[in-house]
């Protein structure tokens, strides 16, 4: 389906107070509220002029597009199915197929609410939570010109025990194009380096901010290269 198409369906069948049951049989519905989570954060960095934002835009579209998106919904329902059954949030992942795919985490609960959601994490914390995942990630061959996604949809009763759906995003680039954007911003202003790349993370879930988040993952990154 084609962007602007998949947009318009956005507003003729909105995601907000549909089951995610009715989803699996219209994943249109899911699609859009990823595709909406998107938009908004586009629209965010553009009013704030985020820098090298149009580089980072295609690639954040393509998350909900094509072949990328059918295997995301396919592990979003796998998941979501067992979550149902265990009433627990449930975690599946898959690797974009081609050279230097991406590694997809999809993250599904049975109930629409953060805070439970949160506390379901190690120590409450989204970047214990994620590390496993990375550790996984870094087992991949070139793992360092790959991009690490996380989606984490939130499907059912909210607080007020109304059906609903929160969508979250993490995407982090790859261990590369970090290490050239901070290369370049050396350059520029070595007494001011900070992580420029347009970060989309999922603040609501995060006890830390998003560079933070992303400074101590890379640290990690870092510790392994100089381990092999």
């Amino acid at each position: 389906m084609k962007f602007l198409d998949l947009f318009e369906k956005l507003f003729q069948q909105p995601a907000k107070n549909s089951p995610f049951g009715e989803i699996h049989q219209h994943p249109v519905h899911l699609q859009s509220a990823c595709l909406f989570h998107v938009m908004r954060t586009i629209d965010y960095f553009r009013g704030v002029n985020a820098p090298d934002l149009e580089v980072a835009v295609p690639y954040w579209l393509e998350l909900v597009e094509g072949k990328l998106w059918d295997d995301t919904y396919r592990t979003a329902r796998s998941a979501y199915n067992e979550a149902q059954r265990t009433d627990t949030p449930i975690t599946r992942s898959f690797v974009e197929s081609g050279n230097f795919g991406r590694m997809v985490v999809v993250s599904c609960a049975p109930w629409c609410n953060e805070q439970r959601f949160i506390r379901s994490m190690p120590t409450s914390s989204y970047l214990a939570f994620i590390v496993p995942f990375r550790e996984a990630f870094r087992n991949l061959s070139g793992w360092e010109r790959r991009d690490f996604v996380h989606w984490i949809l939130l499907e059912g009763e909210d607080e007020k025990k109304a059906n609903d759906i929160s969508v979250h995003l993490f995407y982090m680039w790859s261990f590369d194009a970090y290490c050239i954007a901070l290369g370049k911003q050396l350059q520029q202003n070595p007494d001011r380096l900070v992580i420029s790349i347009p970060q989309i993370a999922p603040l609501s879930l995060m006890t830390i901010s998003p560079s933070d988040l992303v400074s101590q993952l890379l640290q990690e990154d870092k510790l392994f290269l100089n381990s092999l």
